[in-house]
């Protein structure tokens, strides 16, 4: 799977912005790195590639490049960069509740 299918096929329908008129490509990567390397230093077992040898993560830097965490964290990616989104809209209570809302289904699925 690439960032991209994540950031595309996810994010943006979630975030209604297809043609990534309100948020770039690169605002959008940056947060997914930000949400991976959440994910890399709260879970010890998500740094194991599947046969147990430790992954050493390497920030992506471009949407074609492959996600190195596994499947499982498809659904938090796609929380983080969405709540950090509409979080940047701001300045109306529905941006700032679906904000909320993605935010905490991302800390519930760290807690998983």
């Amino acid at each position: 799977m690439t960032v991209d299918e994540i950031l595309d096929d996810r994010v943006r329908k979630i975030l209604k912005d297809p043609s990534g008129e309100s948020w770039t490509d690169l605002e959008l990567l940056a947060w997914y790195n930000d949400a991976a390397r959440i994910i890399m230093g709260k879970k010890s077992v998500s740094r194991l590639d599947a046969n147990g040898d430790e992954i050493t993560y390497a920030e992506a830097t471009a949407t074609s490049d492959t996600v190195q965490l596994d499947d499982v964290w498809v659904m938090a990616l796609t929380h983080y960069v969405c709540s950090l989104a509409f979080l940047q809209e701001g300045g109306d209570r529905q941006h700032l509740d679906r904000s909320d809302t993605h935010w905490n289904r991302f800390i519930d699925m760290l807690n998983l």
